[in-house]
């Protein structure tokens, strides 16, 4: 079947038949023979011959060099007589021919510029379409049904999505007989931060770092166990995953859990990290541990906020009153000495009612440098608390429900108004229950 060719290539085909024959003509310095024009006329007719029927161009008869040769000569003619017929007729022959196709070759050129070769566009291609997948979360079977479509035109294109987006096919996973852990590391993830650029004249930096667990299936006692950690002077602070434990329950020994987390946070802390000629430092003060309730009373081996002794600020024993209360406020203060030292060995959970836990170990400020969490301490906690007992609670201290359709009714006005700084739009009063913590701030 012949091959045919776009308008575009056919004006690519015929500037560079020209620019041949003009760089002939300056190095031979004479025009050239009527047998050299018929050889190119004839390959270019050839090259052509396909498009004539489809863009219904006009090629020259039989005697295409005569043709070509006569063009030459009138536009020859023009260009002396534009100059005031300064040169004689032999000088401009070739003179002419040059001025006349070099600023043709330039509008090719600037024509290529301007549109972007097809080699050039395949080979973007598929970075593209992988910035495009990721950034649209685009599921993999969607993926490898477009690429199956694309490589009929795009015969470069990888089959598969797993190779259009280089996912790892092999992963370290530390296997026991009681769970599964990918350890992805904490250098990694800094370095990567680090590209989106820091707050000026910092280089000393501070980490979040978070764990907790989550439930992957509804009907199932699996669960994953993540350590993320974000950075406070990175201008890009989303978390990013160090650790992720696969099993069934909550991780049964702290000590192997944070084995690998602790070595490498005590090496950065020792080294520090240097990017782009930038050597970074990190303190042990400035490692910060933001967990709930549960992951506190986990990652510091003591006991939950349920117990008798399970006050993480005070000393105070808790009283039964249809559950743990702490009435007495009175009690002496924690501090990182009082924990270390073991002041309140009712505090503590085995083995590390002696030893030190590994954090400890790693010289982390149990008290002073794992926080209590706000968000499920006031907005979960006290806000909904104090909603709830004004809608359901003693008459005494109960609004009319009136009062309660009133609020609502503001709640949902206020929807349109509210900015994209909050995550979620004012809901109902009535579905308290489901309310979530930026709704409860």
């Amino acid at each position: 079947m012949p091959k045919t060719f776009s308008k575009r290539h056919l004006r690519r085909i015929v500037s560079r038949a020209v620019a041949s024959d003009l760089d002939a003509i300056s190095n031979n310095n004479s025009v050239p023979t009527i047998n050299n024009l018929d050889s190119n006329a004839d390959i270019t007719k050839c090259e052509v011959h396909n498009c004539e029927e489809n863009y219904n161009y006009e090629f020259p008869e039989e005697n295409n060099a005569s043709s070509i040769q006569s063009r030459f000569a009138s536009r020859s003619s023009t260009l002396e007589a534009a100059k005031g017929g300064n040169s004689s007729e032999s000088d401009t022959g070739a003179l002419n021919y040059s001025t006349e196709f070099s600023s043709s070759s330039v509008e090719s050129k600037d024509d290529q510029t301007n549109c972007p070769p097809e080699e050039k566009i395949d080979h973007d291609l598929p970075k593209q379409l992988q910035i495009w997948a990721l950034k649209e979360q685009i599921k993999h079977s969607s993926l490898d049904a477009l690429l199956l479509i694309l490589r009929q035109h795009h015969p470069q294109l990888p089959k598969a999505a797993k190779t259009l987006l280089h996912t790892p096919t092999v992963t370290n996973v530390i296997t026991t007989s009681v769970d599964q852990t990918l350890f992805l590391g904490i250098q990694t993830g800094i370095l990567e931060k680090l590209k989106s650029g820091t707050i000026a004249g910092t280089s000393k930096l501070t980490l979040y770092f978070n764990i907790d667990g989550i439930p992957l299936f509804n009907n199932s006692t699996q669960c994953f166990w993540p350590i993320l950690c974000a950075i406070k002077e990175c201008k890009d602070r989303s978390p990013f995953t160090i650790q992720i434990s696969m099993q069934n329950s909550k991780p049964k020994n702290l000590q192997k859990y944070l084995d690998n987390f602790v070595q490498e946070l005590s090496a950065i802390i020792r080294a520090g990290i240097t990017y782009r000629n930038v050597k970074y430092s990190f303190g042990l003060e400035t490692c910060l541990f933001i967990c709930d309730a549960p992951a506190r009373a986990f990652i510091k081996s003591v006991k939950g906020h349920t117990g008798y002794f399970g006050c993480e600020k005070c000393e105070a024993e808790g009283e039964w009153n249809r559950k743990v209360t702490f009435p007495v406020v009175s009690g002496n203060l924690r501090t990182d000495v009082s924990f270390t030292n073991r002041f309140q060995d009712e505090h503590h959970l085995l083995p590390f009612t002696v030893e030190k836990s590994p954090l400890e170990r790693l010289g982390i400020g149990m008290i002073s440098q794992i926080p209590l969490d706000y968000m499920h301490l006031v907005c979960l906690g006290n806000v909904k608390k104090l909603v709830a007992l004004w809608m359901r609670g003693p008459l005494e201290i109960r609004i009319p429900t009136n009062s309660v359709s009133i609020i609502s009714k503001h709640l949902q006005s206020l929807r349109a108004s509210i900015p994209s700084d909050f995550q979620r739009k004012p809901r109902d009063l009535q579905l308290i229950d489901r309310w979530k913590a930026t709704e409860c701030r």
